[in-house]
């Protein structure tokens, strides 16, 4: 038995044999500039279907998912045809033509394609800034000029969005246009406190990725002397992390089976899990006026085993109107080659009277833990605070005081840890006691300045 098998067959009127041939070299091609639109082009017919020459023809018909979109009235055979498609949405869609003249109408060309927008490249040049007012902020970008394929989209056609709260993940603002969008951040700046927004670049076609801003502080800068010394591993002043290198800063306590520098219980440190991890961390805003010669000290921690020495990188950098400066970078052996805490030194005379903040950035090249302690920010040659006591006056924490010996009728100034001043008093004895509450103190005499814990 002999079995055929028909599909797609249709039963319509016979085209007259001088009816038209179809259309020819039919295409549809996107914008990837942001517009939903495609250029759409074929070519008129020259024959008819007995493959004579045509001498006229009444129109041609243009479809989109077999909709009417356009007819081109009377073209000339063998004309070169061509129109502007704007779609609803960015989809697939299937383009067909056919000629019609007094004989009939054609058979359908057909061809397919996606028509819309790709999504954003991601943005780029993110900076964040203090607005005019208390708590403002400005975001600012380079705008988006290329999709996800590096094709060229009008900027006219990107809109942006902003995200903020816990892990950048609440919407805060959309359809924004051009390069920069300022808004109130926070109307509480009566402390130091960091924020941080993403930003998402957004076409018809999609959103691209989210892409962080900086760590921005917010509120009254740090009164220096400036000191931090992560007393029980835990910062006294903000800190901002970076979290993105591999490598985390964390607090550390005696625990870990090395003695903080200061005596306090507590240093900073940035651990990292294999080579070249890297991780950063920022303070918040330091103000350097009334320094007259600005340095930062501080100590970091020299790991020595066997042979092998510590060639972990520490990089210190100052943040200063927006802009960062290297103003220190060392491998941890160049200091000594004796295991313990090592002290470094660095000028800041290049921010005298500015507001700053501080830079550390790891880079682990041999041993996992880089550690830090005791950061101070006073005139050069003041960082002799780490001793306990100098030749003429002696500073030391008590129960519920803070003991001052050999200043009569000098003036004494604490400060909390941050900078704030807590009290000023002249002293009217030869041993003083001043009661303070349990806490960790910066206390200056002249040209004397201790951190004192009252306990």
């Amino acid at each position: 038995m002999l079995l055929i098998s028909l599909k797609n067959l249709s039963v319509g009127e016979a085209k007259g044999a001088s009816a038209p041939a179809a259309p020819s070299d039919l295409t549809a091609t996107t914008r990837t500039n942001g517009e939903l639109k495609a250029d759409i082009a074929l070519t008129a017919p020259t024959l008819d279907l007995n493959g004579d020459a045509l001498e006229s023809l009444e129109s041609v018909r243009l479809m989109r998912n077999d909709s009417l979109i356009h007819t081109f009235d009377s073209p000339a055979p063998g004309a070169e045809l061509t129109y502007v498609d704007e779609v609803p949405e960015c989809s697939r869609y299937t383009y067909s033509a056919v000629a019609v003249n007094g004989s009939g109408e054609s058979p359908a060309i057909e061809t397919s394609a996606f028509v819309g927008v790709l999504e954003p490249s991601n943005p780029t040049g993110i900076s964040l800034t203090e607005g005019s007012k208390p708590g403002e902020v400005i975001l600012k970008w380079t705008p988006v000029t290329t999709d996800i394929r590096n094709n060229t989209l009008d900027p006219a056609f990107v809109t942006y969005r902003i995200y903020g709260g816990d892990g950048l993940a609440t919407l805060l603002f959309d359809g924004i246009t051009g390069d920069s969008y300022t808004f109130q951040a926070t109307d509480d700046v009566s402390t130091q406190s960091f924020v941080q927004y993403a930003l998402v670049a957004e076409t018809r076609g999609g959103i691209s990725d989210f892409m962080n801003s900086p760590l921005l502080p917010l509120g009254p800068a740090y009164a220096t002397p400036f000191v931090e010394s992560f007393a029980n591993g835990t910062p006294a002043t903000i800190i901002g992390l970076y979290s993105d290198n591999l490598a985390t800063w964390k607090g550390f306590t005696n625990e870990t089976g090395i003695e903080s520098q200061d005596g306090d219980n507590g240093f900073f440190g940035s651990e990292g899990s294999y080579l070249q991890d890297s991780a950063t961390f920022v303070t918040g805003k330091i103000d350097l006026s009334g320094l007259e010669t600005p340095t930062l000290t501080f100590y970091t921690y020299n790991i020595v085993d066997g042979e092998d020495r510590d060639i972990n990188t520490l990089r210190v950098s100052a943040i200063a109107n927006g802009t960062v400066q290297e103003v220190k970078s060392f491998q941890i052996c160049d200091l000594g080659d004796q295991e313990g805490w090592l002290k470094v030194e660095a000028s800041l005379e290049a921010y005298k009277s500015q507001t700053i903040q501080l830079e550390f950035t790891s880079l682990h090249a041999l041993y996992p833990y880089i550690f830090i302690d005791n950061l101070r920010i006073d005139n050069y040659g003041a960082s002799a605070i780490e001793t306990a006591t100098s030749a003429s006056v002696f500073i030391a924490g008590g129960q519920g005081e803070i003991i001052i010996a050999r200043a009569t009728h000098e003036r004494v100034e604490v400060f909390t840890i941050d900078g704030h001043l807590v009290t000023q008093q002249t002293i009217a004895a030869p041993e003083y006691r001043l009661p303070l509450t349990p806490g960790i103190y910066i206390a200056r005499v002249g040209q004397t300045t201790q951190k004192v814990i009252v306990k």
